[in-house]
């Protein structure tokens, strides 16, 4: 059995759009710590 190694331009797109998505909740997660300052432990 042999194993295909290429890409479609489906599996690309969903690489790219989850690298997107998933640098993003760092982003807004320490933007909005930065915007809360002391209260973030509060909420």
């Amino acid at each position: 059995m042999v194993l295909k190694r290429d890409l479609s331009y489906f599996d690309l797109t969903s690489i790219v759009v989850g690298c997107i998505v998933g640098a993003d909740i760092y982003i807004a997660s320490a933007l909005t710590a930065g915007l809360l300052g002391p209260a973030a432990i509060l909420v």
